[in-house]
């Protein structure tokens, strides 16, 4: 008897729990319904507000964007951003300029996608992976710029030394301006 207690207690509880979680069937009429089906769902937020502790755990986030510009021989900025999947963006100053060492600070959203847009204007991963395309032009003295972008499953790797399309050129002038613009307010 105790037994039939317990089964019909939890058959109950097992009822209750899935009517809940049931939701009532809306009916949309069929000149909607299509409209309804064309509609893009809003989007789930993806990008902290506020950096914690947790949230600059590298080994705990994918990188969306990775923005370098590399030494030279003489007195060439070095530095890197890097966008990660939480909206955090890390920045490394690494010699000849201002500010030098690691600094956090965050890219909205909004920046984010646009940086996206333009990227995928500019055919960015469409095009080569090194420029100039053939490596007996290769300078070694001369900066590189490095620049990856993820997105959509596809990641695009593109080491620009020189001789690139002016639409890189346009796109890496873009991406950096944003995230120095981005680094100078989170400074003040």
């Amino acid at each position: 008897m105790k037994q039939l207690g317990w089964s019909i207690l939890i058959l109950f509880t097992i009822l209750a729990c899935h009517r809940r979680t049931l939701k009532p069937m809306v009916c949309i009429p069929s000149d909607q319904a299509d409209q309804e089906l064309l509609k893009d769902p809003d989007p789930l937020p993806r990008f902290v507000c506020v950096i914690q502790a947790s949230d600059t755990d590298k080994t705990l986030l994918d990188t969306l964007l990775y923005f370098n510009r590399t030494a030279c021989f003489g007195f060439c900025p070095t530095f890197e951003f890097t966008i990660f999947s939480n909206g955090t963006v890390l920045y490394h100053g690494i010699q000849h300029v201002q500010p030098l060492g690691q600094h956090w600070f965050l890219i909205s959203e909004n920046e984010w996608d646009q940086l996206l847009k333009l990227a995928r204007k500019t055919g960015f991963f469409d095009m080569e992976n090194v420029y100039p395309v053939d490596k007996r032009e290769f300078l070694v003295d001369l900066p590189n710029i490095n620049l990856m972008i993820q997105s959509d499953g596809r990641k695009k790797f593109v080491l620009d030394n020189h001789s690139a399309p002016e639409k890189l050129k346009e796109l890496e002038r873009e991406v950096e301006e944003t995230l120095k613009r981005l680094l100078t307010r989170t400074k003040n």
